[in-house]
């Protein structure tokens, strides 16, 4: 009998990546790439027998969730946020007795908390909607209720809570600036960096009169939204919901919700991708993206080609998460902040802004990916329908450019510095001009392909299921592989 539960990959997925020894700052730190290759092609991780259970967002509340440097933001939008409050609507009123979110794959870390590497965008999206109910609950006159719920958002440590907001009033004149990065410890769910700022806006109490000047601000956007629809749903009767009817949305949310909790087993000092967290996330992506996607594009949000870019500029960091969040915020964090301002200003997604940058970046270095890009021989492994379910062709030209770039001697530290001077002090700085005579990355004609253009765009719909898939795609990344 197996003493521990696993989870496959698909039979036909190729080799993926696995974690090193974190690099210092200097040195080449670029083994994740070979990691990835490496990985055991059987199993992407583990988790010791008796351990997997089902369990309510309230355990995993009570136990506090830590999300790593490397996960993407919080990007769920209105559709998802809607599909949230239905299912969550009909718990309330009793039309469903539970409602499965799924698995949570994660990390148990102790006193430190759960890291989730699968689960973010859904339990974020709770304590969004707790801190709605929160807010409602005061709006109200429901005192004690509000006092309770704060009670489950920050661990029932409200005097750390307060003196968070003590010592923020000294440093600001009496104001409350939250900053970017900014947490208190307590919190039941810790967003990566860049969402701290407005998660933590979001969910303080309004009477605080917190401000933050963040250029992201999608959690506290997902609140107001839950905000206005409880307001105006079917539990709420002239905008009131009354004191019953949250509690029903409450309990809905911390009894009702369940999850497969799946924490992994990390200490088997296993060299073979099954213990490396950047290696999962990523494998685990494309499994999903394979067979687990669910049915409705409401119920996800796909993961973008920056996502997996960031994971691999940073996986040299990995096991020292103080290097790596310093090489985030020294040199990735501005791209995404001028990114984030630059979208602002052209109405755009801050993703498809970095994605521009990205494919410019590579452009301007000639997108160096192999031999076969001279002789037409054999595309690299990156560019194959299968690899490109995740990161699409972005990723697969990127992991082409890196692997050029640890073989010409250059560290993963000099690439970050590489991309953040070209984005800051060229691309956002208006002084790139592209070269009209170099090519464009094509996902139709894609680069070592024998093609002779790199163009970024086209799409083909599936006619099984409407998605829209990559126009190089032989399959759809949507419905299980249904031929397109």
């Amino acid at each position: 009998m197996m003493n521990s539960s696993s989870m496959l990959p698909p039979a036909s997925m190729p080799p993926l990546v696995q974690v090193p020894q974190t690099a210092a700052p200097g040195t080449k730190g670029w083994d994740y790439l070979a990691r990835m290759k490496n990985a055991n092609q059987n199993v992407i991780c583990t988790s010791k027998a008796g351990q997997v259970r089902k369990c309510s967002v309230e355990f995993l509340l009570s136990r506090s969730l830590r999300i790593p440097i490397f996960q993407r933001r919080y990007c769920w939008t209105a559709p998802n946020w809607r599909q949230a409050l239905q299912d969550i609507t009909f718990l309330a009123t009793g039309r469903k007795s539970s409602h499965s979110f799924g698995r949570i794959t994660c990390v148990d870390a102790g006193g430190a908390g759960l890291v989730v590497i699968d689960g973010q965008q859904r339990n974020t999206t709770c304590v969004l909607l707790l801190a709605a109910c929160r807010d409602i609950a005061l709006e109200e006159g429901h005192f004690a209720l509000a006092k309770s719920i704060d009670g489950k958002l920050f661990g029932n440590k409200l005097d750390k809570v307060d003196e968070w907001v003590q010592s923020k009033k000294e440093e600001g004149g009496g104001s409350v600036q939250i900053q970017d990065g900014d947490y208190i410890d307590c919190c039941c769910l810790i967003p990566t960096y860049c969402d701290r700022a407005s998660f933590l806006h979001a969910v303080l109490t309004p009477s605080i009169g917190a401000t933050s000047d963040s250029s992201w601000t999608r959690p506290l956007e997902a609140k107001q939204y839950l905000t206005q629809k409880l307001r105006e749903g079917e539990l709420a009767s002239a905008g009131v919901i009354g004191l019953e009817n949250l509690k029903r949305v409450i309990t809905a949310v911390l009894r009702k919700i369940e999850w497969l909790y799946f924490p992994l087993d990390v200490g088997g000092k296993h060299d073979d991708g099954t213990e490396d967290l950047e290696i999962i996330f990523e494998r685990l992506a494309l499994r999903d993206a394979m067979f687990c996607r669910p049915p409705s594009k409401s119920q996800y949000a796909e993961m973008a080609s920056v996502d997996f870019i960031r994971n691999l500029m940073l996986g040299g960091f990995v096991k020292k998460e103080e290097i790596a969040l310093e090489m985030y915020k020294t040199w990735w964090l501005p791209i995404e902040t001028q990114a984030g301002k630059s979208a602002a200003q052209e109405n755009k997604d801050g993703g498809e802004v970095l994605e521009n940058l990205l494919e410019a970046f590579l452009v301007e270095e000639g997108l160096p990916v192999g031999e076969e890009e001279k002789g037409g021989g054999t595309p690299s492994i990156y560019h194959s329908d299968i690899s490109k379910m995740v990161g699409r062709d972005l990723y697969a030209y990127f992991r082409d450019y890196v692997t050029h770039a640890k073989e010409s001697g250059m560290s993963s530290e000099e690439l970050l510095i590489k991309v953040h001077d070209f984005g800051v002090n060229r691309y956002f700085a208006g002084t790139y001009r592209a070269d009209k005579k170099r090519k464009k990355i094509s996902v139709a004609k894609g680069y070592g392909r024998g093609g002779s253009g790199l163009e970024l765009g086209g799409s083909r719909k599936c006619p099984r299921c409407q998605f829209s898939n990559d126009a190089s795609a032989q399959v759809c990344t949507a419905c299980n592989l249904q031929p397109i």
